[in-house]
């Protein structure tokens, strides 16, 4: 039985391809010219085989496959720009005024709306960092570092400042677990009270 997503992701992974000048001219030129295809086909709020995104993520993968840091720092990259493909101007605005203590409190739901499969639990959100557990996450390899990245443009779009962004496990050859913890840490926000 296939897991499915929202279609908007293979369509922000792609565009986060096509767009990347060092990516773009690494990644398999066939399956570049795929990606292309099914990103212009797919509607956003469709729901489609979650394999199509990982096929993305592990081809990402393969570009550095010797080097795991490389790997690591694309995929967050990744994440970074599908976040802020999807941050528009209305989503700006509302995250400068939206608290990490907020966000933590909706995250569960928002990814709920886009997967049908795996939940996340926020473990801790203190004023200067959260902790979260995705849980049932087997077969979604790669995510993590992405959801780092795509996260990580969502604390910063809501003012958090000096953040780091931390997953366990990850690793080239583990790059998914049943559990992944994403451990984030900021020094301060500005603006509003957290």
């Amino acid at each position: 039985m296939e897991t499915m997503i929202r279609g908007y992701m293979v369509q922000l992974a792609a565009r986060f391809v096509v767009e990347d000048p060092i990516l773009h001219q690494r990644f398999p030129q066939a399956l570049l010219a795929d990606v292309r295809r099914h990103a212009m086909m797919i509607k956003p709020n469709d729901w489609v085989d979650r394999d199509k995104l990982v096929r993305i993520y592990h081809a990402i993968a393969e570009i550095h496959s010797n080097d795991e840091r490389a790997v690591y720092d694309d995929l967050v990259r990744c994440g970074a720009a599908m976040g802020g493909f999807a941050t528009g101007t209305f989503l700006k605005l509302l995250l400068k005024v939206l608290t990490p203590r907020l966000f933590a409190r909706k995250f569960p739901d928002l990814w709920a709306r886009d997967h049908q499969r795996g939940r996340i639990e926020i473990v801790s959100v203190e004023d200067d960092g959260m902790v979260m557990r995705f849980r049932d996450m087997e077969g979604y390899d790669h995510f993590a570092p992405v959801a780092a990245g795509f996260g990580g443009t969502t604390l910063r779009g809501m003012g958090v400042k000096g953040l780091e962004m931390k997953v366990e496990p990850w690793s080239l050859k583990q790059p998914t677990a049943k559990e992944v913890l994403i451990l984030a840490t900021w020094q301060g926000r500005s603006g509003a009270g957290m």
